[in-house]
């Protein structure tokens, strides 16, 4: 089997249909469909096993776990994933009569190519506004890792299909009492490794930022990060050690934003990095002031030059 669509749910009961209609209507139906509830109050489990009685072309095997976020689902259904590639989709989107045909087509050009782990393609809204922006050359496809996404103007989130193999050595930290981390540990992490993903701009996913999703939560925001201290800390340690100065100065100013929040003393802060307290205060008061002046040379550089061309 070619690929795994893996969708975690929580309380989405009344959702799930528009997505599983959509799977219905793929002119591809060369793949299985997991569906992972983070334990639901509502009738999620009975909607999933009508789904199940029903005569289709795919298989769908149902999950439960106790409640613990979209990370241990997804490490859930990585590990139980019988496709080679493994595709997301919430529980809130849905997909484009021909969104696994052209994941099936996209997967075949990249066949035999060993850097690169899988393949991405546009998300839209359902008006069909793209989300964030993608490259601009006229070229149909790009050949990069997430760290570099942003260089090249690839900005937003996008619908990324992934080498189950390769997830399966890349799965999420899990932190006791902590429910969210962000998809980036995962993407910064595979991408560390050297493997590239294969950018495309045709629209394979449908999506909608609901009140109560994870975008509209807080949950990636200062709210969430406080919430869920460790694996925000995990996320910048490695945003520090994969990321270049520039690009990872962002994050070290979020995370001082964080530790401001929680008024933590700068032992906890460096304890929190995993640097001793020498390598702290020549972060803080040597590096990242380098690194501030050099961002800011850099963008008013950019903004004379803005202000020349016109």
């Amino acid at each position: 089997m070619l690929i795994t669509v893996f969708t975690p749910t929580y309380n989405r009961a009344k959702l799930l249909p528009r997505l599983y209609h959509s799977l219905q209507s793929q002119t591809c139906k060369e793949f299985e469909w997991i569906v992972v509830d983070d334990e639901s109050k509502d009738h999620t489990e009975a909607i999933v096993k009508s789904f199940q009685e029903e005569d289709n072309p795919f298989p769908i095997i149902f999950l439960k776990q106790s409640h613990g976020g979209k990370h241990r689902a997804f490490n859930l259904a990585v590990q139980q994933a019988r496709g080679d590639y493994f595709f997301t989709v919430d529980s809130d989107d849905w997909l484009p009569d021909n969104a696994v045909e052209l994941l099936t087509t996209w997967i075949g050009e990249i066949k035999g190519i060993s850097k690169l782990c899988g393949v991405a393609g546009q998300k839209v809204l359902k008006d069909g506004t793209a989300v964030g922006s993608s490259f601009t050359s006229g070229e149909r496809f790009i050949d990069a890792s997430s760290l570099d996404t942003h260089r090249l103007h690839i900005t937003g989130d996008k619908a990324e299909t992934v080498s189950t193999s390769v997830l399966r050595t890349h799965l999420f930290p899990e932190f006791d009492g902590e429910y969210f981390v962000t998809e980036d540990v995962c993407w910064n992490a595979i991408a560390a490794d050297g493997y590239h993903l294969r950018w495309y701009q045709e629209p394979v996913y449908y999506c909608e930022y609901l009140e109560d999703g994870l975008s509209r939560t807080g949950a990636n925001d200062l709210s969430g990060h406080v919430s869920n201290f460790r694996g925000y800390s995990y996320y910048i340690r490695q945003c520090l050690k994969v990321k270049n100065k520039l690009d990872s100065y962002r994050d070290y100013v979020d995370f001082q934003k964080t530790c401001d929040a929680m008024k933590l003393p700068e032992s906890e802060r460096a304890e929190a990095l995993q640097w001793s307290m020498a390598q702290y205060i020549f972060q803080k008061r040597l590096v990242m002031p380098v690194v501030h002046n050099i961002k800011r040379v850099i963008y008013v550089t950019g903004k004379a030059k803005a202000l020349l061309s016109r």
